[in-house]
């Protein structure tokens, strides 16, 4: 029994990306995974320039590259630090400013280390998923925003909040400095110590507008797509590495003589969680070519399914890595005790799954003939 990971064929320039991410994955396995994200490290990965600034409408986003990226460093202990830093803030920012210069500037400031950002989308309710924020802006060119923000990933560490909110003309994206008067950070409990979310509200706060055209057009879908396929692909890196733990557990155990992985009860629960992982890398690489494609239409659906699928996928597997080490695999000094807090936990971000399965029911409703 063995866990070796297939790669699909992207190219050779992605593949020597993963072999190189592989290598960052390994230097960085000792690091504590509550400790905040290593300026280092995002020099490391800025050696290779995922984004591009020929401006481009929309703006161009690599979008396989950053499948591969968070494949291969989200089981990493700084997994969680890149997905809050870099693709729900650095990323989003870069989709939702629209290249304006503003945006520009804080993406470049958080991808080199310089400036930790953190993006308020999420509202109370279902309706912010839609479009429908009721977090406002008002005051013209000086514009101070009010309104309630939730699950708002490292806010409490974050220099500048980046929040979505409506004005009179439409929605759009905002800069918010820490410790600007109005601004309230309160941080919400969690199961998972390195991907800290809080509470964001906002009496007043002054703001800079980011973004010169209304999100509602196509930029705000286009974000939320790539941040469902940022947790959907490291949903997937994360249970490979949750079987291979289980897979190592049952090659070195010996018990009637024979190592666990001998027993057939137990090589087929591993091989059922093969065929998940196998079905969810399909989920997230369809998407990942849609964006890449700029097939818009269908990149919302796609990323919505990669992230429900995965997100239950990632649960999944690790329950099943865990009962295949029996009682050791229970204990929270065993290393999928990580895997199963960060796998619940990444269900719930962006709203959660029930939302997503709601948002994804309210769709299927709408394409029924008559």
């Amino acid at each position: 029994m063995t866990c070796e990971r297939p790669v699909p064929v992207l190219g050779s320039d992605y593949e020597m990306l993963r072999s190189t991410l592989r290598g960052l994955a390994d230097d960085l396995a000792e690091v504590d995974p509550a400790a905040p994200l290593d300026p280092s490290v995002l020099k490391q990965l800025a050696a290779r320039d995922l984004l591009s600034d020929d401006g481009a409408d929309p703006p161009d986003v690599e979008w396989l590259a950053w499948l591969v990226l968070f494949e291969e460093l989200g089981p990493s202990p700084v997994g969680a630090g890149l997905l809050a830093r870099v693709a729900l803030g650095a990323v989003m920012t870069h989709l939702l400013g629209g290249g304006s210069a503003g945006a520009a500037e804080l993406r470049y400031a958080a991808l080199s280390g310089e400036t930790g950002l953190a993006l308020a989308i999420q509202e109370p309710g279902p309706r912010w998923a839609r479009g429908e924020h009721a977090t406002r802006a008002a005051g013209g060119s000086a514009p101070r925003l009010s309104g309630t923000k939730r699950a708002v990933a490292q806010a409490s560490t974050a220099d500048v909040l980046v929040v979505v909110a409506a004005d009179d003309v439409g929605t759009h994206l905002y800069a918010v400095d820490r410790g600007a008067q109005g601004l309230t950070v309160v941080e919400a409990p969690t199961i998972d110590a390195s991907l800290a979310v809080s509470a964001v509200h906002l009496d007043g706060a002054p703001a800079r507008r980011l973004s010169e055209v209304d999100l509602a057009d196509g930029p705000l879908v286009r974000a939320l797509s790539f941040a469902r396929l940022a947790i959907a692909a490291m949903c997937v890196g994360s249970a490979w590495r949750a079987l291979g733990l289980a897979v190592d557990y049952l090659q070195d155990r010996r018990q009637f003589g024979t190592t666990l992985r001998e027993f057939q009860a137990v090589s087929h629960r591993c091989g059922r969680s093969r065929i998940r992982l196998e079905q969810m890398r399909a989920l997230t690489t369809r998407a990942a070519l849609e964006g890449a494609h700029g097939d818009w239409p269908a990149l919302p659906h796609s990323a919505a399914m990669a992230r429900v699928f995965c997100g239950d996928g990632y649960a999944s597997v690790t329950a099943e890595a865990m009962r295949a080490e029996g009682a050791i695999g229970i204990t929270w000094e065993n290393a999928l005790a990580l895997h199963y807090r960060r796998a619940h936990w990444l269900r719930e971000l962006l709203g959660g799954r029930a939302l997503e399965r709601r948002l994804l029911l309210e769709e299927a409703i709408r394409l029924v003939p008559g």
